[in-house]
């Protein structure tokens, strides 16, 4: 009979309920506020060119940001959906809760949605001098091309300054939740731990649909591995998006 730590239980073990197996799914032993499962579908209505899709969650990832003296967590519900007639691949996003004390929700967090903007290696993060972009003085962040890469006039470039007008990343460490082997749940093996660093953005700009003034979010995510304490590149990811209510969202 398995149990706890990995061994066979006594009789006295088994009569007086001693070291059992914890039964308790892996999403439900992290920062997990919707507690939601890997596996669970969800909807996102706040834009109608994603209300007609139904996600599924892909992953959880749960981040851990070290400020000071102070732990800070947040997770991301990685959210995938079959790709639509004339589309090259799936629809990805990445449902964000942060925790907020001012939240007026009952969950205390608030809720952002982010679409992936574009990714890349160290090599074209070199060759483009992306470094100092994320070094800028102002802690400015201009996006030059559109997701297909398109340039975009220099005077309708969005534009972006640090949440907090902080310069340096945020140094977070990442446990990744995933159904690696498909059996329809997460077991512990399947956990994996990840190290990024962070540059958040912000912007006010206007809805182009609804004319209605929102504030829109960029953050710039550099998988790391650390060699004698120096930080090696392994990837970037760009993220861009906004917060939504609540209700926008459904977790079935």
């Amino acid at each position: 009979m398995s149990s706890a730590n990995g061994k066979g239980r006594t009789l006295f073990e088994m009569l007086t309920g001693r070291n059992k197996r914890d039964m308790t799914a892996q999403e439900l032993q992290v920062h997990n506020p919707l507690q939601a499962k890997v596996g669970w579908s969800v909807s996102v209505n706040y834009d109608p060119d994603l209300s007609g899709y139904r996600f599924y969650i892909e992953s959880i990832w749960v981040w851990e940001t070290r400020i000071g003296e102070q732990t800070f967590h947040h997770t991301d519900y990685n959210l995938k959906a079959a790709a639509a007639v004339g589309q090259d691949g799936p629809v990805r996003l990445k449902l964000r809760l942060i925790p907020d004390e001012e939240s007026p929700h009952d969950l205390g967090h608030r809720f952002q949605v982010l679409r992936p903007y574009m990714d890349f290696g160290w090599k074209f993060a070199e060759e483009n001098n992306f470094l100092d972009v994320l070094a800028d003085e102002e802690g400015v962040f201009k996006i030059l091309a559109d997701r297909d890469g398109n340039p975009i006039d220099e005077d309708q470039q969005p534009t972006y300054w640090r949440v907090d007008d902080v310069r340096d990343p945020y140094r977070c460490r990442v446990t990744i939740l995933e159904d690696a082997d498909g059996d329809g749940s997460v077991q512990k093996d399947e956990l994996k731990h990840a190290d990024y660093l962070v540059w958040d953005y912000h912007r006010d700009t206007t809805d182009e649909t609804t004319r209605q003034a929102y504030r829109e979010f960029l953050n710039v995510e550099e998988e790391v591995e650390y060699d004698d304490g120096d930080a090696q590149c392994v990837w970037f990811t760009i993220y861009t998006g906004r917060e939504v209510e609540p209700f926008q969202v459904s977790v079935i």
